[in-house]
């Protein structure tokens, strides 16, 4: 990518079965200035430049978790995951499908957009959570659109910490863009 005209952002998100909505926008390449040097909000595509389309993402669908039981013969290690895939047997969610949340981002066609997800290290009731994107690095396309998945990793740290209910935990998006 070219340094010179990266932008980032950094967003936060809830997850863990919470509802979501995520309206977002960063202003485009020309550091947050919506018009050209003429002072037009629209740039002449015959002179081989580009509308200049502000940098949104929308969470399309939120992350769940199954249902995780904790009992006698659950382990300190054990994992459940959120990934648009059904769970091994000997996980804490045995068998059950957990869900990637999905992420629509928008701007300027064929545009460059890598997504980063960093979340808190601090474990909650015994359990700590991480994330991963995929697809990282995305290419736009000609209606400036393209999908991410957030996927969710749960480990149990410590059984004896676990109440009934809910967690939220909360991690972080950072998209750089040309």
């Amino acid at each position: 990518m070219i340094l010179g005209k990266l932008r980032s952002v950094v967003l936060a998100v809830l997850l863990a079965g919470l509802f979501l909505s995520l309206p977002f926008a960063v202003f485009g390449n020309n550091g947050g200035n919506n018009s050209n040097e003429t002072g037009s909000e629209n740039e002449s595509e015959s002179e081989g430049q580009t509308e200049n389309i502000p940098l949104e993402m929308h969470l399309s669908r939120p992350m769940r978790f199954p249902k995780i039981t904790i009992n006698e013969a659950s382990k300190d290690g054990s994992v459940c995951v959120a990934n648009d895939g059904k769970n091994p047997q000997d996980s804490l969610c045995a068998n059950a499908k957990g869900n990637s949340a999905k992420l629509t981002i928008r701007g300027n066609a064929s545009a460059q957009v890598f997504v980063q997800s960093e979340w808190q290290d601090a474990p909650q009731q015994g359990f700590a959570f991480r994330s991963a994107v995929s697809p990282q690095h995305l290419t736009l396309d000609k209606n400036g659109k393209a999908d991410a998945y957030v996927q969710g990793h749960l480990t149990l740290v410590d059984k004896h910490a676990v109440r009934d209910g809910s967690l939220p935990f909360t991690y972080t998006l950072l998209l750089s863009y040309q």
